[in-house]
């Protein structure tokens, strides 16, 4: 039932993303990820204490590209990405000022992997993640742990949430297709003086 549910979603997020597969969803999700922390980044003291998800300086890579090699070398892209972003959204709520330009690819990278591993029975090693995030096992470890400390545990996303996220994501994506092809995706409207005549 629960490999059903995730495929029907799974279904319905590559319908609302009508691109090539994940391509768009990364780069909606990236671009959320990347305001926030910047809208963050103003309120967060300078002499704040280092928490295991804080880099000493802000990483070279962008959040995209954490995206982008986690579709391609991952399977069920499309359904971790949407578990991960409700699990980030999870560890926000918690702890508000979480997630900035130092500690947002740690957090997008342990939530990746902490979605693989609550969305399928069969899920590749610590080893396969952290070749493919960057990071050492042992780290990614530490990181999970923490992060799942962090959210209390909080893993089950119920089909009432997914509906919510994808309906949130849905205005972001269309603006990116938009962006991309250059031209609106939104029904044509009359203009006004065109409906009084």
């Amino acid at each position: 039932l629960k490999l059903q549910f995730l495929y029907l979603i799974g279904q319905r997020l590559s319908l609302l993303l009508a691109h090539p597969r994940s391509a768009l969803m990364e780069a909606v999700l990236a671009s959320m990820v990347e305001a926030l922390a910047q809208r963050n980044d103003a309120q967060v003291p300078a002499d704040r204490a280092l928490t295991y998800y804080d880099s000493l300086t802000v990483p070279g890579v962008a959040i995209e590209v954490i995206f982008q090699r986690w579709v391609e070398y991952t399977a069920d892209a499309e359904n971790v990405l949407l578990a991960a972003a409700i699990f980030i959204e999870r560890f926000c709520k918690k702890r508000a000022l979480g997630l900035h330009s130092h500690s947002m690819h740690r957090l997008v990278i342990v939530a990746l992997v902490v979605a693989a591993k609550y969305q399928s029975d069969a899920v590749a090693p610590d080893s396969y993640f952290a070749q493919v995030t960057g990071v050492s096992v042992a780290e990614l470890r530490r990181l999970q742990v923490k992060f799942l400390t962090d959210v209390d545990f909080e893993l089950y996303i119920s089909s009432e949430k997914y509906e919510t996220v994808l309906a949130a994501l849905r205005p972001a994506a269309e603006a990116q297709q938009e962006a991309a092809a250059g031209v609106s995706l939104r029904p044509a409207v009359p203009e006004r003086a065109a409906v009084q005549a």
